[in-house]
């Protein structure tokens, strides 16, 4: 399972502060890769456009490989790799991290902010056959009566929220090519987030709204699996 934690600026910072996050963040000593983008501009008389090369965003990787920071002029993410340390060790690793990105930037109106958990099971299979999916997870499809086969894959994905927290949710679940032999492999991607005006700003607001994304994203995982499942991963 992989874990992110994104905050999204209500406006882009300006090309200034984007190479002071830069600078910044290349003191970390991880391994850096910039994200270029070109835009091609045509100038009157001109018979062929002009092309513009900018650095659209900035990724960072931990010597260990264990964690990633992600930036440009309007998200910030910490993300933990696989195998997932535990919420804590997520928080402890934004949190650091966040503060020298504030440092930079000082404290302009979020626009959203995002908690993202991607799990992956490897499902034992007998031979390879096809398994039966609702065994599982009870976030599955239901298929017409006239499909009689074995179900091979699944691309599903639902947008809804919870009311009474005022969050969004992004429910996703698909079948992937598995990396171990006699397996089938399932992605569940449970992504929660609020924006535009419920989105808490403080330190002490934001913190508070994490906890409730993480009670709230373990309950819906518990609800999207069997106990079949729950002897898999246990």
């Amino acid at each position: 399972m992989q874990a992110v934690i994104e905050f999204r600026l209500a406006n882009e910072i300006s090309s200034q502060d984007f190479d002071r996050l830069k600078a910044k963040f290349l003191k970390l000593k991880w391994r850096a890769e910039e994200q270029i983008e070109f835009q091609l501009q045509l100038k009157p008389g001109d018979t062929m456009p002009t092309p513009r090369r900018r650095v659209s965003g900035l990724r960072y990787t931990a010597p260990d490989a264990d964690k990633v920071i992600a930036l440009d002029r309007r998200n910030y993410s910490t993300t933990v790799l696989p195998p997932y340390p535990g919420w804590d060790a997520l928080l402890e690793a934004f949190w650091t991290h966040h503060a020298s990105w504030r440092k930079v930037i000082g404290k302009p109106p979020l626009g959203r902010i995002g908690v993202r958990y991607v799990n992956r099971f490897d499902i034992p299979t007998n031979n390879g056959e096809p398994i039966n999916f609702n065994d599982y997870l009870t976030f599955t499809t239901t298929e017409p009566a006239l499909l009689d086969e074995p179900v091979r894959g699944i691309l599903m994905q639902v947008h809804s929220g919870i009311k009474s927290d005022d969050l969004r949710v992004n429910l996703s679940m698909a079948t992937v090519e598995s990396p171990v032999i006699d397996h089938a492999s399932v992605e569940l991607d449970i992504d929660l987030y609020r924006e535009g005006v419920d989105v808490p700003q403080s330190d002490a607001d934001i913190s508070a709204y994490l906890d409730v994304v993480r009670q709230r994203r373990t309950e819906i995982f518990e609800a999207c699996i069997t106990d079949e499942m729950r002897k898999v991963i246990s």
